[in-house]
Parts: C-alpha cells; sequence; structure tokens
C-alpha cells in the first residue's frame, strides 16, 4: 500500500494520470512480479489505499502543508497536524 499511496494521492488531488505513479509504480510492478501477486490483487490494494486516502485526506493536507513550510518534519510534528 506504501508504493501505491503517492499515486493515488496524487489521483485524488487531480493530478492527470499520465503523470501518476513513476518510479513507485515501477516497485509495484517489480514486486508484483517477484511475489507473484496478482493484477487483481493490485487492483483490491489500489482500492484500499485510495479508501483510507480519502477518509484522511484532511490530515494528508495538513501534513503536506507542514512540509511546504518546512522540509522534514519529525514524528511528532507529524502526529500534531494529524491530531495523533
Amino acid at each position: 500500500m506504501v508504493c501505491l499511496s503517492g499515486s493515488e494521492a496524487e489521483r485524488i488531488a487531480g493530478f492527470n494520470d499520465a503523470d501518476l505513479g513513476g518510479d513507485d509504480r515501477a516497485h509495484v510492478l517489480d514486486l508484483c512480479h517477484r511475489y507473484y501477486i496478482s493484477d487483481a490483487m493490485v487492483e483490491e490494494l489500489k482500492y484500499r489505499t485510495r479508501e483510507l486516502l480519502t477518509k484522511n485526506w484532511s490530515k494528508v493536507e495538513r501534513v503536506a502543508a507542514a512540509l511546504l513550510s518546512r522540509r522534514t518534519l519529525t514524528g511528532a510534528e507529524i502526529d500534531a497536524p494529524v491530531g495523533a
């Protein structure tokens, strides 16, 4: 799911599909071949990833805003905007 979250977040944010994925997509394909993960399983994982991101989108946006003001964040600095 981690490898899928970047492109799914970009999709939710409205980026063009042609620009999605990049290195993450190649990494997912490599993992699929290495561990015999079916296309159906990848689609299920994409769906679940999109569902989690959509449910927590406001938290994603708060962390992104914090990252725009500072290039790196500690765990505590991530927890603060997320409300953990």
